[in-house]
């Protein structure tokens, strides 16, 4: 039994350590979305077309959950980002949406 925890325990380090590094560019070459973190505690941050920052957003998972996603202009910039909300682990969702202008 001690040699296979031995070989699990690699590999769970490996599993918990996972990260993340995206990026989405607007047709032009600058950035507009870059999500960096590991896995459960992702930040993403917007950008306009100029490389300005202008939000950002923690996601966490964990005994509450606050999760991401967007949606994109034709242009490569953010459109929308939907946050959901689960504070506490309750039963209830709560939803924040945010519109981007393609400039």
């Amino acid at each position: 039994m001690k040699t296979l925890l031995l070989i699990l325990f690699p590999a769970m380090l490996c599993a918990q350590t996972d990260t993340l590094n995206v990026e989405h560019h607007y047709t032009n070459g600058q950035l507009s979305l870059r999500s960096v973190g590991i896995r459960g505690q992702e930040l993403h941050i917007v950008f306009n077309q100029a490389g300005e920052e202008i939000v950002r957003q923690q996601d966490h998972r964990s005994s509450y959950s606050i999760n991401t996603t967007f949606k994109f202009h034709s242009n490569g910039g953010v459109s929308q980002m939907k946050t959901h909300n689960n504070p506490g682990a309750s039963m209830y969702w709560y939803d924040h949406i945010r519109h981007f202008s393609e400039t």
